[in-house]
């Protein structure tokens, strides 16, 4: 099985046979529990921008680990 490596383009592509690198998997992860976090609304006022953006990573970083078990 492949590991699941957080630099790893998550959606790798080329254009004329030129590598196109966009989003890495970490980010993507990332990405998507940042809008699933942010779309509860139990946040409120009650965490800054910082706080949410480290869960998300956090959250990325533990899906990349299950992920490679």
């Amino acid at each position: 099985m492949n590991k699941t490596r957080p630099h790893d383009q998550a959606f790798p592509s080329d254009v004329g046979g030129v590598p196109v690198e966009g989003l890495t998997k970490r980010e993507w992860f990332a990405g998507m529990a940042l809008s699933g976090l942010l779309a509860t609304e139990a946040w409120g006022d009650a965490c800054n921008k910082h706080m949410v953006s480290e869960w998300a990573v956090s959250h990325a970083d533990s899906l990349m680990e299950a992920l490679n078990e």
